[in-house]
């Protein structure tokens, strides 16, 4: 949440209306989600880590054999 007040509500300080901040904080979730690197991810986009997580689990059936229905 700190995250959220310091990077995003503290730049768009003019919201007026509780559905201007309901759009204000739609644009910082799909910026955190899609965009912002995470230190927990190895400083990868969430989504670039779980595409890479997707790629080896991939790797490591495939090397086990296992198949998927």
């Amino acid at each position: 949440f700190k995250t959220l007040k310091i990077e995003w509500l503290y730049m768009h300080p003019r919201v007026s209306s509780v559905k201007e901040m309901k759009l204000v904080i739609a644009e910082y979730r799909e910026h955190s989600n899609h965009i912002r690197p995470q230190s927990t991810n190895g400083y990868l986009q969430p989504v670039r880590f779980e595409k890479k997580r997707m790629e080896n689990v991939a790797q490591m059936e495939k090397s086990l054999g296992i198949r998927k229905c």
